[in-house]
């Protein structure tokens, strides 16, 4: 994929009208929580907060 294009993810979140501001390592470890018994919730909670309008 283009470095420039957006992947599924990022594409939903800019659809939307929305972007994450985090670095490789908060999003690796966001993903990594999942195995260490973190919720759906609590992982949404990360990102909403790192979540920025963009509209």
């Amino acid at each position: 994929m283009a470095e420039d294009r957006p992947g599924g993810s990022e594409l939903f979140l800019e659809i939307n009208g929305s972007r994450v501001e985090a670095s490789d390592r908060e999003l690796a470890d966001w993903i990594l929580s999942f195995s260490a018994g973190a919720t759906r919730e609590q992982v949404a909670a990360l990102v909403r907060a790192r979540a920025q309008r963009i509209r």
